[in-house]
């Protein structure tokens, strides 16, 4: 061991001097003064020797820091925050309450306010009454110069037609009277005229006629609709009047439909007829069959080249058939057959043309279910009224 010292050169000699004089100050910094230590580390060799030391003291620090007591400080956490939050969660929920009730408060008045606007809204809009219902007595009835001569329940036809009467001379005028056939909603009739003529009588329609017609003038008044076979006779030609249109024959079939709330309309089917001239026309208008005329609104009378004449008659054969016609005129006819009140919510579908078919015999609730099977528009029964809406 001292051999080896003695040939150490002064290079490794002080070198491990440093290295003793480094480790008993890292082991033991208390034995220095701080000049001694200042004075050390002030040596270039010593340089990296006192970053090693402030690395050491650092990590001695950091070993010597008390760690913290979580368990203390989680007691002091609920002692001084938990103990709070009850103290306020009643006024919390209160306030959550408050501000739950405001909302509702305000989304109800907001709701009303609507809800009568809308409605309001749709009372103001008009509904369209296309028919009312007729709370009259339901029967058809034959009166005479206004005197009624009897009423019919469970009949459907009458004839004044007696074969044996045509061979005789006509009657004087001053013998003739006047009598008027009525059939009320829901019923159609059939009445044979004293002439032989066949006059089907459609529901809520009229006919006026003589007790005998005369040598020179076979007058009918009509209101509504009749289906007219007309007994021939080349002598005495057959007139057909309404308020708006009047109709000359000699013997022939056909439809006169004279409904108030409707355009006039004529179809023949068999033979021929004249229209005799209105206030606006000079001259006659000879119709051949499958043809028809109308009076439109200013009184003129229209010629109509192709009317359907099976779809107009089949009301004689107890169906209804409409072939693109509005909603509101099938819907009245419906009505006038049903005796039923008619009321349009929805206006706008009121001219809606459409096709539709059914038997007279059949319920109305199953008629309303065919048309809204269409699914064109919704009906409904309410009331004594079909409501379309």
């Amino acid at each position: 061991m001292i051999r080896y010292l003695y040939n150490m050169d002064e290079t490794d000699l002080k070198e491990q001097q440093r290295e003793y004089d480094f480790t008993s100050i890292l082991n033991h910094p208390e034995n220095y003064s701080e000049e001694e230590l200042r004075e050390f580390f002030s040596r270039p060799e010593n340089k990296t020797d006192y970053r090693l030391y402030r690395l050491a003291q650092m990590t001695a620090n950091r070993e010597y820091t008390a760690s913290p007591d979580v368990d203390r400080a989680w007691n002091m956490f609920k002692r001084n925050t938990i103990s709070s939050v009850k103290s306020s969660e009643k006024k919390t929920r209160w306030h959550v309450w408050g501000a739950a009730l405001a909302g509702a408060a305000a989304v109800c008045v907001g709701l009303l306010i609507y809800h009568y606007a809308f409605l309001t809204s749709i009372v103001r809009e008009p509904s369209l009454v296309a028919m009312e219902y007729d709370e009259r007595p339901q029967v058809v009835v034959l009166e005479s110069e206004g005197e009624q001569l009897h009423s019919f329940v469970r009949k459907d036809s009458i004839s004044f037609f007696s074969p044996s009467e045509t061979d005789k001379a006509p009657v004087i005028d001053k013998k003739v009277k006047m009598r008027t056939l009525s059939t009320p909603r829901g019923v159609d009739f059939k009445v044979t005229l004293p002439d032989g003529t066949d006059v089907w009588l459609n529901a809520e329609s009229s006919l006026q006629f003589p007790t005998a017609f005369t040598k020179d003038s076979r007058k009918v008044i009509l209101t509504g609709e009749a289906y007219f076979k007309v007994a021939h006779n080349k002598e005495c030609p057959f007139v057909v009047e309404t308020d708006k249109m009047k109709v000359r024959v000699l013997g022939t079939e056909f439809n006169f439909r004279n409904y108030a709330s409707e355009k006039t309309q004529v179809s023949l089917i068999d033979g021929s007829i004249s229209i005799l001239p209105s206030s606006n026309s000079d001259s006659d208008i000879i119709l051949k069959p499958g043809q028809g005329a109308c009076v439109e609104e200013d009184g003129h009378i229209r010629v109509l080249q192709e009317v359907d004449t099976y779809g107009i008659t089949q009301w004689v054969n107890g169906y209804f058939y409409f072939q693109n016609q509005p909603l509101i005129e099938i819907l009245q006819d419906l009505a006038r057959w049903y005796n039923v009140g008619v009321v349009f919510e929805n206006s706008a579908c009121a001219n809606d043309k459409m096709h539709f078919s059914a038997l007279r015999s059949a319920s109305l609730a199953q008629a309303v279910d065919n048309l809204n099977c269409l699914q064109k528009v919704r009906i409904a029964l309410e009331d004594n009224k079909l409501i379309v809406r």
